[in-house]
């Protein structure tokens, strides 16, 4: 199922609501949360309506919301969706994020700190790279 559409259902879940009493607190269409919560279906939430969501469980169910973050509390492959819009990521950066939202924050920590460190020390010598080639 796609990530943001598990988060939605899971979230009305949470809430204990069905798909009409999510449509009236959400301000949608009967149609349009069936069509969201349908895993075959091609329409997917959109990040304010995630938002929106996540503001009202948390009010209810705090306990359920990592406040940190503002995500559902989990671990990959429990439901819990990416917190960055899924359609601007390749698989590859997908599957990258996926991979270290698996590790520990230790370990998190460890690799964002190395990543930003070769990033940093890439980048001049790319930038001086592409001045030559002009």
């Amino acid at each position: 199922m796609d990530p943001l559409k598990e988060e939605f259902a899971r979230l009305v879940a949470i809430m204990g609501w069905n798909q009409s009493e999510t449509a009236r607190q959400l301000h949608m269409s009967a149609a349009a949360v069936s069509n969201l919560m349908n895993p075959s279906h091609s329409n997917r939430p959109r990040p304010t309506t995630l938002q929106l969501l996540k503001l009202i469980v948390s009010g209810e169910h705090p306990e359920a919301i990592e406040p940190k973050h503002f995500k559902l509390k989990g671990r990959p492959g429990t439901g819990t969706a990416l917190s960055v819009r899924e359609d601007y990521l390749n698989a590859r950066e997908r599957k990258l994020i996926t991979d270290i939202r698996r590790l520990s924050d230790d370990e998190q920590e460890t690799i964002y700190r190395v990543a930003y460190a070769l990033i940093f020390r890439a980048l001049p010598a790319h930038h001086a790279a592409a001045k030559k080639k002009k």
